[in-house]
C-alpha cells in the first residue's frame, strides 16, 4: 500500500472542507466509499500486509470508513440546508410590500354602444323596457305574423321555448321571481297567477301595480339581493302562506286581470280624458 489509512483519512477530510456544493460531496463519497473507492480498495489489500498487522489496520480502516461516511452525510445535509435557506431568502414574500394589482375587465363595445343609445332615447322621451332572455314561440313568431312552417322561420337564429314547456315550468315552480333592475311591465305575472304561483318582483315600472305586497307575493327594492333572498326564502319555508298567496293570485285572474275588469277600467280612463 502506497498510503496509510491515516493519510487517506486526512486527505478525505481536507477535500470535504474544500467542497463547494452537495454534488462535490456526493462525488467524494463515491470516490472514497464506493465499490471501487479508495477505502474499499485499501480494505481489499489488507491481506497483503504482514499477518500480525492485519487486525489493527483492518479495525482502523473500518473506523475511518464509518467516520468518513458520517462526515459525508453531515456535509451533504449542511449544503442542502444552506440551499433551502438561500432559496427561501430569494423567494420569500415580503408582506409589507403593496399588493399586486388585479387587472379589471371592461364592458364589451356593443354593450357600451347599447347603453349610449338607451341613454339618448331616454333623453328624448322613450322608456326602456326589458323582456325575458328566453322567449316563447308565440312572441317570437306567431305574434309577428310568422306562423308555423313559414319559410321565414328558417332564417331566424333565435332560441325560444315551446308552449308545452311553459306549462311544465310553471307547474314545477313554487315561486316566480322577477328581479328586474328596470322595466315597465311584465306579461309573466298574469301567467304565474293563472298557475296559482306567488310572485316576487322588484319595485320598478308598473310591476308594483300588478302585485299586492303580502297578498299575492312580495315587492322588494331593486338591486337589493338581501331583501330579494329574504322574500324568496320566506315563501319557500311558509307552505301555508305560499298557498294562500297563490290562491289570492289566482282569484286576481278572475277579477283584477279579467278582460271585463280591464275593459271597465279602460272606459273609466277614457271618460276622464
Amino acid at each position: 500500500m502506497t498510503k496509510t489509512i491515516e493519510q487517506i483519512y486526512e486527505e478525505a477530510f481536507k477535500e470535504i472542507k474544500s467542497a463547494t456544493d452537495s454534488e462535490s460531496i456526493k462525488a467524494l463519497s463515491t470516490r472514497y466509499l464506493g465499490r471501487k473507492g479508495i477505502i474499499t480498495h485499501f480494505l481489499r489489500n489488507i491481506s497483503n500486509l504482514p499477518l500480525e498487522k492485519r487486525p489493527e489496520v483492518g479495525k482502523r480502516a473500518n473506523e475511518v470508513k464509518k467516520s468518513l461516511d458520517k462526515a459525508f452525510k453531515h456535509a451533504l445535509k449542511d449544503f442542502e440546508t444552506e440551499f433551502l435557506q438561500k432559496d427561501y431568502r430569494d423567494y420569500r414574500i415580503d408582506v409589507s410590500l403593496p399588493g399586486r394589482t388585479i387587472q379589471q375587465g371592461s364592458l364589451h363595445p356593443i354593450t357600451q354602444i347599447t347603453w349610449q343609445i338607451c341613454e339618448i332615447l331616454e333623453k328624448i322621451g322613450f322608456d326602456i323596457a326589458e323582456g325575458p332572455e328566453v322567449e316563447t314561440d308565440h312572441y317570437n313568431f306567431e305574434a309577428l305574423n310568422i306562423p308555423k312552417n313559414h319559410p321565414a322561420r328558417d332564417m331566424q337564429d333565435t332560441f325560444y321555448i315551446s308552449d308545452n314547456m311553459i306549462h311544465e315550468l310553471f307547474e314545477k315552480a313554487s315561486v316566480v321571481v322577477l328581479p328586474y333592475i328596470d322595466a315597465s311591465q311584465s306579461g309573466i305575472i298574469p301567467l304565474a297567477y293563472a298557475y296559482k304561483k306567488p310572485v316576487v318582483v322588484t319595485n320598478v315600472g308598473s310591476l308594483k301595480e300588478a302585485v299586492d305586497d303580502g297578498e299575492t307575493g312580495y315587492i322588494v327594492p331593486p338591486e337589493n339581493s338581501k331583501k330579494l333572498a329574504e322574500a324568496i326564502i320566506d315563501l319557500l319555508k311558509d307552505d301555508v302562506g305560499r298557498k294562500r298567496m297563490g290562491k289570492n293570485a289566482y282569484n286576481n285572474t278572475k277579477n283584477k286581470f279579467s278582460w271585463d275588469h280591464i275593459a271597465k277600467k279602460t272606459i273609466e280612463i277614457y271618460k276622464k280624458i
